[in-house]
């Protein structure tokens, strides 16, 4: 195998930053791809939105939530 698979320890879920009850919004093991996935969903822009870094367990949950 020429590609190996990284593995990531870090997951960040990202919630808009004007919103009081910080409702996630998209879930990523990278923090530009949870940026770029949550402006694709959202049409709007990056700087609209925060990222908090999650543990494994809760990004498997809300990966789940998450997907249309």
């Amino acid at each position: 195998m020429l590609h190996k698979i990284p593995e990531f320890d870090r997951y960040y879920v990202a919630y808009p930053k004007d919103d009081p009850a910080k409702e996630p919004v998209a879930t990523s093991y990278g923090a530009p791809g949870v940026l770029a996935e949550v402006a694709h969903k959202t049409r709007r822009a990056k700087a609209d939105f925060e990222l908090r870094e999650i543990s494994r367990e809760e990004y498997d949950r809300l990966r789940s939530l998450l997907q249309i």
